[in-house]
């Protein structure tokens, strides 16, 4: 006697199995068309994430672009720096050297003046209007204020 085959289980009729094998096929197809939707739906996450993804690339490259060009301002910046840091040193040097020709002029005034026997007020402006002759309103100022030489050594 089989112990694993129950009696009634013979009183089953094909139709029974057919059932269940409909049913079988229906719950299938139900978790079937489950996995199927829920495969859509994690596409549609995946192309909104990659969409996002997109976006944050095109922002990356966006803040890339203005970087690159901020280097770029810097850069022309500090060009215009070191040219305005050499014009200035140029400028120092020209200026040192017209102290120095400044410096020679006033020590050869010093030395004809020191040589000479002007004494007086009168005397020495007389000696640097002919030196270079200034303006005859300023120069005619100091004559009315009390220089005791005459008008027509003025040129």
């Amino acid at each position: 006697m089989n112990t694993y085959f129950h009696k009634s289980s013979q009183n089953i009729s094909p139709f029974y199995f057919k059932h269940k094998e409909i049913k079988m096929e229906n719950f299938t197809t139900k978790k079937k068309q489950e996995l199927i939707n829920k495969e859509q739906e994690l596409m549609k996450e995946k192309q909104e994430l990659m969409k996002e993804k997109q976006e944050l690339i095109n922002k990356e490259q966006k803040l890339i672009n203005k970087e690159q060009e901020l280097m770029k301002e810097k850069q022309e910046l500090m060009k215009e720096k070191q040219e305005l840091i050499n014009k200035e040193q140029e400028l120092m040097k020209e200026k040192e050297s017209n102290n120095v020709e400044i410096e020679k002029e006033l020590k050869l005034l010093d030395d004809e003046f020191n040589k000479s026997d002007y004494t007086d007020e009168a005397t020495l402006l007389h000696y640097f209007a002919q030196k270079e002759p200034i303006n005859k309103g300023l120069f005619n100022h100091f004559i009315n204020s009390g220089a005791d030489w005459n008008k027509q050594d003025v040129k």
